[in-house]
């Protein structure tokens, strides 16, 4: 019987405090052209060759004040 669990994983979030910074360093990184990403509001998508999406996300929730 084969295995009803697929071993993959979509997508990888990587949590930036500087997301123009690390777009910069991955595009670099990987070679992919910045142009390639896509912009989601806070949250930059490079799609890699393997199918795995590289998420680099600077949205942090807000700090509970007392």
């Amino acid at each position: 019987m084969p295995n009803p669990i697929e071993t993959s994983l979509p997508a990888i979030f990587v949590h930036v405090s500087d997301l123009r910074r690390a777009v910069n360093f991955y595009s670099q990184l990987l070679g992919i052209p910045v142009e390639a990403g896509v912009d989601y509001n806070g949250i930059f998508a490079f799609k890699l060759d393997n199918g795995v999406d590289r998420l680099l996300d600077a949205n942090h929730p807000q700090e509970q004040r007392s």
